[in-house]
């Protein structure tokens, strides 16, 4: 999914609106962040633990810029963006040779809010493309961001790029 944002000229480190503010994070805030359990953002995606992304980011992510940004309301974190940057598109935090999936990390129940601050952040900061790809049906992306992103001046697209397929396994309880 791709999604095209217009440009306004300022550029700061970190976004304030109201009691939101947009912060830079690097990989060992992130690692912290889920460490603590008292957070209660979902990590659903294993392409997105902080290790994984380390590890991908150290071998792979030469010619890139890291833009992991962490959104709070008051001092409450409500989501994180693992991002990178090439030049005005921002990329989410891997690539599709490795990763069967990448998504936000996002608090149940605060994704248009998380969304709106990300995307007005890059906004701010001179993005025009939005490049999310591999995505899942049941991503944050798709429950929320699409939703939002045309009020925001924002063009979605959306583009089938390979179909992975899934299969329940059987638990191990059943098995024994």
């Amino acid at each position: 999914m791709k999604i095209a944002t217009r440009v306004t000229e300022s550029k700061k480190r970190t976004f304030s609106k109201g009691d939101y503010a947009v912060t830079s994070l690097t990989f060992d805030q992130v690692s912290a962040y889920r460490m603590d359990t008292g957070r209660l953002l979902q990590w659903e995606c294993l392409f997105m633990e902080p290790a994984w992304m380390q590890a991908w980011w150290s071998h792979f992510g030469a010619g890139m810029t890291p833009c992991i940004l962490a959104v709070r309301h008051k001092k409450t974190l409500i989501g994180i963006a693992p991002l990178m940057a090439d030049g005005t598109t921002a990329f989410l935090l891997g690539h599709s040779d490795l990763c069967d999936s990448m998504d936000f990390i996002v608090a149940p129940q605060r994704g248009l809010e998380f969304f709106t601050l990300i995307i007005e952040y890059l906004q701010n900061q001179g993005f025009v493309l939005l490049n999310l790809k591999p995505i899942l049906n049941e991503s944050n992306v798709v429950k929320d961001l699409v939703e939002i992103a045309p009020g925001l001046g924002c063009r979605v697209v959306f583009k089938t790029d390979e179909v992975t397929y899934a299969m329940a396994l059987p638990s191990l309880v059943k098995l024994l």
